[in-house]
């Protein structure tokens, strides 16, 4: 099971989507974003429902080397989409300048691989 990320970088996670000004929210906006190769951060719902809608998105996000991070609430995302009251996926689609982002994501991407060095071994993700 992957956790909830820390809460710093959760906190940092928001300001960054909250700065941003290209940003999508929702789940296939979200996996459309990341097959395109436009998003540079994604945040997934722990609590999604259901669930099932969001358990590949870590997987989809490895596989493109995008960094993403486990927030604990889809109700918080939808603060950045006023149309909606829960979210399963944000991403941000461009690069904030500045070294404090590309160190922050030097941080998240550290935290996904010990995700996935916690995925079974005998588990064909290429055919799920």
């Amino acid at each position: 099971m992957i956790d909830i990320y820390p809460t710093d970088i959760i906190e940092q996670s928001y300001n960054y989507v909250e700065a941003s000004n290209s940003v999508q929210t929702g789940f296939e906006e979200v996996g459309e974003a990341i097959e395109e190769d436009k998003a540079s951060l994604v945040l997934i719902a722990y609590d999604s429902q259901p669930p099932e809608k969001t358990l590949h998105l870590p997987w989809i996000v490895s596989k493109n080397n995008v960094p993403y991070v486990i927030v604990e609430s889809g109700s918080r995302l939808a603060e950045f989409d006023h149309d909606r009251s829960q979210i399963a996926a944000t991403s941000i689609e461009t690069n904030p300048d500045g070294v404090e982002f590309t160190e922050f994501i030097k941080n998240v991407r550290s935290l996904n691989q010990e995700d996935d060095i916690r995925k079974p071994d005998d588990f064909d993700y290429d055919a799920a």
